[in-house]
């Protein structure tokens, strides 16, 4: 973050018995902490500055590259997920839908620190947001931090296109791997 290195990060969730993580879906993409109960304060703290207030070095972006490509690869190594991706690619063939989760190979290669950027301050919006919080916790604590820390986010709604649904004969379609 603007604040915190990804070592300094990882020390603390190490230390307070957690962890950090993101993830990206189909049409979605969430960041989760979980701590133990007594570091819930801090650990807020950490994971509210990792949404708002990333930085993307190009220094990690570069160790990160070969891993995705790897796991882009792989896809071919195993039946279930060669097939999912070859349905994706011949099923929703003007749809987003029709990439893997795990990124298409040309987009990675040539990833930027500053598109990566571009693209977070722009799909992150509150009306297009959802934070849940679990566990023992003050709520009165967590109201005010909230507030404190999302609550200046430019307001906004990212909206994502969709294509026109796909037409499917009412016979049904084969799809052939080839």
């Amino acid at each position: 973050t603007t604040k915190l290195s990804a070592d300094r990060i990882a020390e603390f969730f190490n230390s307070a018995g957690g962890s950090v993580d993101g993830l990206c879906g189909d049409n979605s993409f969430m960041w989760s902490a979980s701590v133990l109960s007594d570091n819930y304060e801090k650990a807020f703290d950490i994971f509210a500055d990792v949404i708002l207030h990333p930085t993307f070095p190009q220094k990690q972006l570069d160790t990160l590259k070969p891993v995705v490509l790897g796991s882009i690869r792989r896809t071919d190594e195993n039946w279930q997920s060669q097939l999912s991706k070859y349905f994706r690619a011949d099923f929703f063939t003007n749809s987003p839908w029709k990439m893997i989760r795990q990124g298409d190979k040309k987009f990675v290669t040539g990833a930027t620190s500053r598109q990566i950027a571009e693209y977070h301050d722009r799909i992150l919006k509150p009306q297009s947001s959802v934070l849940a919080i679990y566990g023992k916790f003050d709520p009165e604590v967590i109201k005010k931090k909230i507030a404190a820390s999302f609550g200046a986010m430019p307001a906004g709604k990212e909206e994502i296109s969709q294509p026109a649904p796909r037409k499917v004969a009412p016979e049904g379609e084969l799809h052939v791997l080839k």
